[in-house]
């Protein structure tokens, strides 16, 4: 007869392992908060408030979904880079990635105020 075996990871293990899916959902939400802010200025519905934002908005659309998207990236980048030894980076990531689901709840919310049925 065969033992069957379950390793059960420790609780640091788990909190990383959360974290790299934190990181990965944060990339995406992020390109997600671009193009919703995109959808809202181009309706009239909004501005960026973000003044650093807002100069790469005035220089382009392009130019400004790929410096948020770089910036985020290279936050993300060096927190991962991080995670072995600190634990603040997983709670950063962590918390950062569910600011960004609030504020894509937000964005979703308001999509009833373009008039799109």
């Amino acid at each position: 007869m065969q033992t069957l075996t379950i390793s059960v990871p420790n609780p640091v293990q788990l909190l990383q392992r959360l974290a790299y899916a934190a990181a990965a959902a944060l990339i995406i939400m992020n390109l997600l908060d671009a193009v919703f802010t995109l959808v809202y200025i181009s309706s009239g519905l909004a501005t960026e408030s973000n003044p650093i934002m807002n100069h790469f908005l005035q220089m382009g659309p392009v130019v400004f979904v790929m410096t948020k998207m770089a910036l985020v990236s290279l936050a993300v980048f060096l927190l991962i880079r991080l995670l072995k030894r600190r634990q603040a980076a997983s709670l950063a990531l962590i918390g950062t990635s569910a600011a960004y689901a609030l504020l894509i709840c937000y964005h979703i919310s308001a999509v009833h105020l373009l008039g799109v049925h």
